[in-house]
C-alpha cells in the first residue's frame, strides 16, 4: 500500500501545479497568453477558434525563410528576383522594383518591419517556385508544427483569396517556434525602422520601445479580422507570448489612432500577465518527495521523484 503521508504530499503538489486562472479582460474578440519556455497556455479568450489572422500570418512566411537561413540553403546576401505579380501586390508594401533583385536580409526587414505584401510574394516565388507552391509549403509546415486550426491560402494575409485562418493558439505556437528555434535570427523583430529606396517606414508594432522587455512580433489588420497583434516580452528568465485579434475601433476612419490603441491594449494585457503569472520552481530536479512502500513479492521500496515548473 502507499503510505498516506506521501499521498497527501502528492495531492498537495498536484493542486499547486494546476494552472491559475487570472481575471484578465480585453475587448479583443480573441486572445491568448502562452509561456514561451514551457508552451503552457496561461489564459485564453476564444483562443482555439480559427479566425482571419491578417498580416500576422506572415509569421509562417518568415518561419519558412528562417528555416532555410538556419540550414544554409539560403544566405542573407542571396538575392531574389521581383516578378510582375510581386510588384503589383497591393496593401502594405516594401515598394519592390519590377525586375530588380533584392537581398534576402532586406526582404526579411521588408516583411517584419514594413509588413510588405510585395516582399512576401518575392519570397514565396523564390522558395516555392510559385505562390501556390509556397502556400502548399506553408500548410505542410503548419501540420509539422501542430498548428491544427490553421489554413493558408496566401503568403501575406490579404483577404483575397478568402480562407486564410489561424487560431490565437496557433499564432502563439508559431511565435514560440520562431523565438526558440531561431535565436540568432529573432533580433530582426525588435528593429524599429527600415529604409528601402529612400522610403522610411517605422515598425508597425508600437509596443516596441513602450513595453519593457518587448521584442516582437507582428501586427495585422483587415476589415474581417479587425486589429490584431502578436507580441512577446522577456523579463528576467520569464518570456511570455500574447496574441490579440478582433480589436475594433469604428469611431476612427484611418489607422493612426487604432494602431496606438492596439499597442496600448497589448501592453496593458501583457503587464497584467507578468503580474499575474510568475514562475516558481516547486521542486528541484530529481528532488526526493517521499518514499512509497509497495507490498509485493520482493517487498521493494521505490523512491519517487517529481519535477515541475509552476506558472501561477
Amino acid at each position: 500500500m502507499l503510505r498516506l503521508p506521501f499521498l497527501l504530499l502528492l495531492s498537495a503538489f498536484l493542486a499547486l501545479a494546476a494552472p491559475a486562472q487570472a481575471a484578465i479582460e480585453t475587448s479583443a474578440e480573441h486572445g491568448l497568453i502562452m509561456d514561451a519556455k514551457t508552451g503552457q497556455v496561461l489564459w485564453q479568450k476564444d483562443g482555439l477558434t480559427p479566425m482571419p489572422p491578417a498580416s500576422m500570418s506572415k509569421l509562417m512566411t518568415i518561419e519558412l525563410l528562417f528555416s532555410r537561413l538556419k540550414d544554409g540553403r539560403v544566405k542573407p546576401t542571396d538575392t531574389f528576383p521581383v516578378s510582375e505579380r510581386a510588384w503589383r501586390t497591393q496593401g502594405s508594401k516594401m515598394f519592390v522594383e519590377l525586375g530588380s533583385r533584392i537581398p534576402v536580409e532586406s526582404l526579411l526587414r521588408g516583411i517584419i518591419i514594413q509588413s510588405g505584401n510585395d516582399a512576401c510574394v518575392v519570397v514565396a516565388e523564390a522558395l516555392g517556385g510559385t505562390v501556390e507552391g509556397f502556400v502548399n509549403m506553408m500548410n505542410k509546415r503548419a501540420k509539422e508544427l501542430g498548428l491544427n486550426q490553421s489554413t493558408f491560402v496566401n503568403p501575406d494575409g490579404l483577404p483575397d483569396p478568402p480562407g486564410q485562418l489561424m487560431s490565437a493558439l496557433d499564432l502563439a505556437k508559431l511565435s514560440r517556434q520562431i523565438i526558440n528555434g531561431y535565436p540568432q535570427l529573432y533580433h530582426y523583430f525588435s528593429e524599429r525602422e527600415f529604409v528601402w529606396h529612400n522610403i522610411h517606414q517605422p515598425n508597425r508594432d508600437l509596443v516596441l520601445g513602450s513595453l519593457p522587455g518587448a521584442d516582437g512580433l507582428k501586427t495585422g489588420h483587415t476589415d474581417a479580422a479587425g486589429y490584431g497583434i502578436t507580441i512577446s516580452a522577456k523579463r528576467g528568465d520569464q518570456r511570455l507570448i500574447l496574441v490579440l485579434n478582433g480589436l475594433r475601433y469604428p469611431q476612427y476612419h484611418n489607422d493612426y489612432f487604432p494602431n496606438i490603441r492596439r499597442a496600448e491594449e497589448a501592453a496593458r494585457v501583457m503587464e497584467l500577465a507578468f503580474r499575474e503569472f510568475r514562475s516558481y520552481p516547486v521542486l528541484a530536479a530529481n528532488q526526493v518527495v517521499g518514499n512509497v512502500a509497495v507490498n509485493g513479492r520482493l517487498h521493494a521500496t521505490h523512491h519517487r521523484h517529481i519535477t515541475h515548473h509552476l506558472i501561477g
